[in-house]
């Protein structure tokens, strides 16, 4: 008899530790289920903003290709007309053609500082050397820019 009630005894601690131990696994697998479907949520806006972000970039290929096309067509029809292009930007004086060439340095420096930052954030290019080469540019930029208030 006291073998029995002993096992009974037994059993009904076991039972409360097991059921202690359910319980808590039964919390975590709750909390593990309400992240994972706050995940899915995400994953699901994810994709569907890169949907649309796809549809809108096949949309601006489309637009690019036609405009292409139009200015092949133009080229074809109009391009055989011109001399030089360079005579397209023809200057009066020496100072405006000063003025523009330090200009067209500018924005040629400007778009060559543009790429260097795409490069190092493509990783392409240490930042060591990029900042090499920005302080050298942002130099020669200062120095066109300094030309163009000196003559205007």
């Amino acid at each position: 008899m006291e073998a029995m009630d002993r096992l009974v005894c037994n059993l009904y601690y076991d039972m409360l530790a097991f059921r202690s131990k359910t319980d808590q696994e039964i919390e975590y697998f709750s909390a593990l289920q309400a992240e994972m479907i706050n995940r899915v949520d995400v994953a699901d806006s994810t994709i569907i903003g890169l949907e649309h972000e796809s549809e809108n970039l096949i949309k601006g290929i489309k637009d690019l290709s036609d405009e292409s096309d139009k200015l092949l067509n133009w080229l074809k029809v109009y391009g055989k007309n011109w001399g030089n292009i360079l005579d397209a930007f023809e200057v009066s004086d020496k100072k405006s053609e000063i003025l523009l060439d330090c200009q067209a340095a500018d924005y040629a420096i400007e778009d060559l500082i543009y790429a260097l930052d795409k490069a190092v954030e493509n990783g392409a290019i240490s930042f060591e050397i990029y900042i090499k080469q920005v302080r050298i540019l942002a130099r020669e930029q200062f120095l066109h820019r300094a030309r163009v208030l000196k003559f205007t």
